[in-house]
């Protein structure tokens, strides 16, 4: 069974994740006081990521004028560049500071992490209450920004960019900058931006939200692949052209890592469903790493050991596994894997079909072409049900 209770464990990931960026102090209002709430050392960090001037040699008081001054005269170029959700959360801020434990901050949190990295907001611990502030001054630099219009337009425009390339991340894994380009083309026609500028936006906004990262002119999906992966997944493929999108594919993996729209998918989430029906959130997480082991073409056994140890998903029986098999194998052999730049395998198998029927003269295949089939379990290897025997011996009987 799936467990019951989790929330302990999410509790003290999140707090460890919030203790990161705290202030073990009771929350300050004014810029000035927040930024000397910090060590010297982790101000001259703010400094360094935001690209503010300061000397080390500078006391800490002083410091926080040279931040403060460069925040308020940085704001106008650097606004346009927030995404949706750390504007929206600068905006809420600015009614009053965000206070709860930390299940009720965690997201919160995570929207305006570079904006704490920046010296923009800050967040505070008072002993298992948080709290998220925006100082009064920024409050009234930001507020009239946020209302003019072009500022307004150009954040539109580079919103737009943060999202196309969250798609193709979440799609391909990792594209170069041609395919990029090109599928933006596409969408738009006549592009809203030049090239040079669709390119020094995309830039600069790598990483927000762990969306997608840059690395030798290849984007990728920096929440599943490090710098050394998406280049050894690019050099790996065996598949020439990508999978062209339409434009509702593009606006769906914008917040869509799996497919869910695939008969596959339905099919697993009906078993998961009958299988557990009050626990639809643990339902929908389970169905997620499903398909997400399936986009990345991991093996069967490493999601039924993964299923196993995190979450203690079981079989009944050897039929219960066999299902559990045969549907995975029809979700896996429709998701868009990162491995064959965003193709299926049925879409595969049939492009493979019609070059076939192309060479013969009669306009058929030479012979029936079976559909890709996907981690096939040796007889021989060790059962993925973690009982320690060969699979013929166990569920392959």
């Amino acid at each position: 069974m799936i467990p019951v209770d989790t929330v302990n464990e999410q509790l003290t990931l999140m707090a460890d994740t919030l203790n990161e960026t705290a202030i073990s102090k009771s929350a300050a209002a004014n810029l000035g006081e927040c930024l000397t709430a910090y060590t010297k050392d982790k101000m001259l960090e703010i400094a360094e990521f935001a690209g503010y001037s300061v000397k080390k040699s500078h006391t800490k008081s002083r410091i926080a004028e040279d931040i403060t001054e460069q925040i308020h005269q940085s704001l106008r170029n650097e606004l346009p560049y927030l995404t949706k959700e750390e504007t929206a959360m600068l905006t809420q801020l600015m009614e009053q500071p965000l206070e709860g434990s930390a299940l009720e901050v965690f997201l919160p949190h995570k929207f305006s992490l570079d904006l704490i990295r920046r010296g923009w907001v800050y967040l505070f611990k008072s002993k298992d209450t948080y709290t998220l502030v925006l100082p009064e001054e920024v409050s009234q630099w930001a507020a009239p920004l946020l209302d003019d219009k072009e500022l307004s337009e150009e954040a539109a425009k580079n919103q737009a960019i943060f999202e196309h390339f969250t798609a193709l991340a979440n799609l391909y894994g990792v594209f170069n900058e041609t395919v990029a380009w090109s599928l933006w083309e596409k969408r738009y026609g006549m592009p809203q931006v030049d090239k040079e500028t669709f390119f020094e936006t995309a830039d600069r906004m790598q990483g927000k939200l762990e969306k997608y990262q840059k690395e030798n002119d290849l984007y990728y999906s920096a929440q599943h692949l490090s710098s050394e992966e998406a280049a050894k997944l690019e050099e790996n493929s065996s598949v020439q052209g990508y999978f062209l999108p339409s434009e509702d594919d593009v606006l769906f993996y914008t917040i869509n890592e799996v497919d869910s729209r695939t008969a596959g998918y339905e099919k697993m989430a009906v078993y998961l469903q009958e299988k557990y029906p009050e626990k639809e959130e643990a339902v929908n997480h389970l169905l997620h790493e499903i398909g997400m082991n399936a986009v990345l073409d991991h093996r069967i056994q490493e999601l039924v050991q993964y299923l196993d140890e995190t979450m203690n998903f079981t079989f009944e029986s050897t039929e219960e596994f066999q299902e559990f098999t045969k549907l995975y194998s029809a979700l896996s052999n429709d998701t868009r894997k990162w491995s064959l730049k965003g193709h299926t395998p049925n879409e595969i198998s049939e492009m493979k079909q019609n070059m076939l029927r192309r060479q013969r003269p009669n306009g058929r295949p030479a012979q029936k072409q079976m559909p890709v089939r996907v981690n096939k379990i040796g007889r021989n290897e060790p059962c993925p049900c973690g009982s320690g025997k060969k699979y013929k011996r166990c569920h392959g009987r």
